[in-house]
C-alpha cells in the first residue's frame, strides 16, 4: 500500500475520469471481471463508519433528489467534487436546496452542507513560477508546441539566474546553488489538503495470476483482494482515525471513522496487469464526543501507513495460500530491503515482464543519481534518492492507455505471456496447473511449499521479530511491532486467517511484554471525559511510544565505552598538515575549512578506538576523509571503507581512493548470521593492526552492526571511525546508536 496527499479541487478527477462509461451502473457485490465489455473501470464505492454521519444529516430528504450514501454504493462524480473538491456533503446540492426551500439563505444554506471548515485558499503569488510560466506561454506561442521537459527545466533555470541574481545582487555561484534556491521557491507552494489516495496492491505475481487464469480464479482473486482491502481499511479506522482539537491542536479525539471511496483498476500505466484499489480517504471526519466535523490527523495516519501495508501484504498472500492453497515464496530485493513474497506457481519471468512501470521508473532514478552524483559529487542521501525516484515516476510517467475492455486486455496479456512460456498451450497449460492446485486444496491436501515454513514454538518467533527489530532501528513503537511480525509470518504456512490472526497477536504482545520501555513524559491522573475509547488521555499521541531492548541497550553502552577506550595508532599532527598542505598546492587546490580540519585532526589523532564526525550533508565530510585516509596510510597504516549499502561503499572507496565493502560483509559473518558460526571473520578482508575501518553513513547502520565492527576492531587491534548524519532518513538499518 502507498499513500499519497490528494489536494483539494480536481485532485479526485484522475479516478472519476477512467470510470466506464457503458451505460450500466456498477450493482452492489458486482465483479470486476463483470466488466469485461466495458471501457474503463467501474464506478466507485462508498466505505466507511462516518457515513452513517453523512446519511444523518440528509434524513428526510427525498432519496431521489439526495443519493443514499451507504457502504458500497455507487459513487458520483458530482458527489467525489462536493466532498473533494469543495468540502461539502457529497449530496450538497440537495441540502442546500432543502435548507432554501425551508426558508434559510444562500450563505447559512451553504453553510449546513459544509462539513466543518472551509477549504483554505492560498494566493502562491511566487514570482518565479509566474515568470516561469509567462516564459513557458511565450516559447509555446513562438513554436507553437508546448516546450519538452529539459526545454521547460531550462527556462527554469534561465528565469531563475535572472531573479536570485536581482535579489542577490550577484548572479549564482554555481548549478547547485541556482536549483537549490529554485527548490526552495517552488517549496513555498500551499495547496489545501483535501485527503489521501491509500492505493493497495499485491505483489506482482497475483496480478499476473489474475490477469491469466480462468474466470473462476480470477473471482476468487478479486474476493480475497477486497476483503482484504476492507480488513486493512478497518484495520486504519480503528488504530489511526482520529481528529484534533484544543487551542493548540494538542488534544487527540476519537472520530466515528472513515468517509471514504473505493476505485478498483487493473493495469498499471504501461499497460501491464496491476489488480489495485484506490482507497481514497476525505480529511473530513466526525468527532465523535462533539459530533463536529473537523480534519483527519494525518501524521497519524502516516505513522500507520507502513503497518497497514505489511497487514494487506500479508492477509492476501497467506489467504491465496489458505483458501486457494498456492505456495509461497519470499524472493530477495536486494540487501537492507526487504523481501517479497510472491506465489510460487507464478513463473518469475513472467513478474519481470509484467513489471515494465517499474523498469522505468529504475532507469530513470538511476539516471537522476549520475546527474546528481556528477553535480555535486557525493551520492544522494537517503531522503534526496526518495525525492529522485519521485522525480523519476514523474519523468516517466506517460497518460493511461486508451480505455480497454478488460477482456482486450486479458487477450493482449495472454499474447504476451505466450512469447514468454512458448506457445498460447503453455499458457494454458499453466492456468491449468493453477486450477489443478485448487482442487487439490478443495479435497483436502494440504501441502507446505518448498520456500515455506511451519509456525515455531512462541519463543522462537518472537526472537526472530526482535532480531528484525534490532536490526532496523534502536527503539520502535508498536506500529513497527505490526510490521516486524507481519514480515516475520510473511511465508509462514498457517492453516487458516484465524491462525495467523492468533499468533500475530500472540507475538506481539510477547514482544511488548519483552521490551524495554522507554520513559514518557508524566502526565496527572485523566477523569473519564479526557479519555479516548481506548483508555488513554487525550493529550498523549497515539503510536508514539518507544521500546527497545536489553540488546541494543547493551550495544549501546559498548560503542560509548570504546569511544574512551585508548589505542596505540594515531598519525602525528605534522603529518596531516603536509597531507593538507600538498593537497592546496596539488591541480585541484583543495583546502580544508576550519570544520573539515578539525574533523580531519579528531579522526587521526583522538587516540581512542572508536571515533565519531558528524555533519548535513554537502557540509565536506568525504573531503576531511580523503586527508584522514592519506595520511592514515602514508603513516604506514591501512584504510578500509565500509558503508551500510554498496552504493555507499563503493562511493566512499571511489573518493578516498581504498577498496570499499559493505558493512554486513565483516558483520554479519561476526554476529552469526546468514548461517555463519558468531564471531566469524569474512576471508575477503584482511585486517591488520592499525587498520582504519572507516564507516560511511554510520546513521544509517544498525546499532548491533556497530558493535559488532568495534568487536572486530579490537580483536584485530583496528580503529573504528563513524561518519554521519543523525538527520539522515529511510535508513537502510536505522540504528539510531
Amino acid at each position: 500500500m502507498t499513500l499519497h496527499v490528494l489536494h483539494a479541487g480536481d485532485g479526485y478527477e484522475y479516478l472519476t475520469k477512467q470510470v466506464a462509461t457503458a451505460d450500466r451502473e456498477r450493482e452492489h457485490g458486482q465483479d470486476l471481471t463483470d466488466y469485461y465489455t466495458a471501457h474503463g473501470t467501474p464506478p466507485g464505492v462508498w466505505f466507511g463508519a462516518g457515513l452513517d454521519n453523512l446519511e444523518q444529516m440528509q434524513a428526510g430528504i427525498d432519496p431521489a433528489a439526495a443519493a443514499p450514501i451507504g457502504r458500497g454504493g455507487q459513487v458520483s462524480e458530482p458527489q467525489m467534487k462536493a466532498l473533494f473538491g469543495s468540502g461539502l456533503h457529497p449530496n450538497a446540492s440537495a441540502l442546500i436546496e432543502n435548507s432554501i426551500t425551508k426558508g434559510a439563505n444562500e450563505k447559512a444554506a451553504l453553510k449546513a452542507a459544509r462539513l466543518g471548515r472551509k477549504f483554505p485558499e492560498f494566493s502562491n503569488d511566487i514570482e518565479l513560477l509566474r515568470e516561469h510560466k509567462a516564459a513557458v506561454g511565450e516559447f509555446r506561442t513562438e513554436h507553437a508546441h508546448a516546450p519538452s521537459k529539459a526545454q521547460s527545466q531550462q527556462i527554469m533555470d534561465e528565469v531563475g539566474t535572472r531573479l536570485f541574481t536581482d535579489g542577490h545582487g550577484r548572479p549564482p555561484e554555481d548549478q547547485r546553488e541556482l536549483r537549490s534556491w529554485i527548490s526552495a521557491q517552488k517549496s513555498r507552494v500551499r495547496q489545501p489538503v483535501a485527503g489521501y489516495d491509500l492505493v493497495f496492491t499485491p505483489p506482482k505475481s497475483v496480478s499476473v495470476m489474475w490477469a491469466l487464469a480462468d474466470d473462476g480464479t480470477r473471482r476468487e482473486i478479486e474476493r480475497i483482494h477486497k476483503e482484504t482491502v476492507t480488513d486493512a481499511l478497518g484495520w486504519i479506522e480503528t488504530q489511526a482515525c482520529f481528529t484534533r482539537t484544543g487551542n493548540t491542536s494538542q488534544e487527540v479525539q476519537d472520530t466515528t471513522g472513515l468517509v471514504a471511496t473505493l476505485y478498483d483498476h487493473y493495469d498499471s500505466r504501461a499497460g501491464d496487469p496491476n489488480l489495485h484499489t484506490h482507497a481514497v480517504v476525505s480529511i473530513k471526519v466526525c468527532t465523535e464526543s462533539d459530533g463536529k466535523w473537523r480534519a483527519l490527523d494525518g501524521s497519524i495516519l502516516h505513522r500507520y501507513g507502513v503497518p497497514a501495508s505489511q497487514r494487506y501484504n500479508a492477509t492476501i498472500m497467506s489467504k491465496l495460500h489458505t483458501e486457494l492453497g498456492f505456495s509461497l515464496a519470499a524472493r530477495s530485493t536486494g540487501h537492507g530491503r526487504q523481501d517479497v513474497v510472491e506465489i510460487e506457481q507464478v513463473p518469475r519471468e513472467l513478474c519481470e515482464m509484467f513489471s515494465s512501470r517499474r523498469s522505468q521508473i529504475e532507469t530513470r532514478r538511476d539516471q537522476l543519481v549520475a546527474e546528481y552524483r556528477a553535480e555535486h559529487g557525493r551520492m544522494p542521501s537517503p531522503k534526496a534518492m526518495y525525492s529522485l525516484y519521485q522525480q523519476a515516476n514523474l519523468d516517466t510517467r506517460a497518460g493511461k492507455q486508451e480505455p480497454q475492455t478488460l477482456r482486450e486486455m486479458q487477450n493482449a496479456w495472454l499474447t504476451r505471456s505466450a512469447q514468454i512460456l512458448g506457445t498460447p498451450r503453455d499458457v494454458d497449460a499453466l492456468a491449468a496447473g493453477w486450477q489443478q492446485v485448487q482442487r487439490d486444496h478443495a479435497s483436502g491436501v494440504r501441502e507446505v511449499g518448498e520456500h515455506m515454513r511451519t509456525l515455531d514454538p512462541l519463543d522462537e518467533e518472537v526472537e526472530r521479530v526482535l532480531e528484525r527489530l534490532e536490526d532496523k532501528r534502536s527503539n520502535w513503537a508498536i506500529t513497527h511491532v505490526h510490521s516486524a511480525v507481519d514480515a516475520n509470518f510473511a511465508a509462514v504456512a498457517f492453516t487458516d486467517d484465524t491462525a495467523r490472526r492468533a499468533a500475530t497477536a500472540a507475538v506481539i504482545d510477547r514482544v511488548l511484554a519483552t521490551s524495554v520501555h522507554m520513559p514518557l513524559p508524566e502526565l496527572p491522573e485523566a477523569p473519564t471525559v479526557l479519555r479516548r475509547r481506548d483508555g488513554e488521555f487525550i493529550l498523549t499521541r497515539p503510536g508514539t511510544a518507544l521500546h527497545t531492548s536489553h540488546s541494543v541497550l547493551a550495544a549501546e553502552r559498548s560503542l560509548l565505552d570504546a569511544a574512551q577506550t585508548p589505542v596505540a595508532y594515531i598519525a602525528p599532527q605534522a603529518a596531516l598538515d603536509k597531507v593538507i598542505t600538498a593537497a592546496a598546492k596539488g591541480k585541484d587546490g583543495r583546502t580544508l575549512n576550519a570544520g573539515q580540519r578539525e574533523l580531519a585532526e579528531h579522526f587521526v589523532g583522538s587516540g581512542t578506538l572508536v571515533a565519531v564526525g558528524i555533519g548535513p550533508a554537502g557540509t565536506g565530510k568525504t573531503t576531511a576523509m580523503e586527508a584522514v585516509a592519506d595520511t592514515w596510510k602514508k603513516a604506514g597504516y591501512q584504510v578500509i571503507a565500509l558503508a551500510p549499502s554498496a552504493v555507499a561503499a563503493e562511493n566512499l572507496g571511489e573518493e578516498i581512493g581504498v577498496t570499499a565493502h559493505t558493512l554486513a560483509t565483516l558483520t554479519y559473518p561476526w554476529r552469526g548470521k546468514n548461517g555463519h558460526e558468531p564471531r566469524t571473520l569474512s576471508d575477503r578482508i584482511d585486517i591488520r593492526p592499525g587498520a582504519m575501518l572507516l564507516v560511511d553513513e554510520a546513521s544509517l547502520a544498525a546499532t548491533k552492526d556497530l558493535a559488532a565492527i568495534t568487536e572486530i576492531a579490537a580483536v584485530k587491534g583496528a580503529v573504528v571511525r563513524l561518519l554521519g548524519d543523525p538527520n539522515q532518513l529511510d535508513a537502510v538499518e536505522t540504528g539510531g546508536a
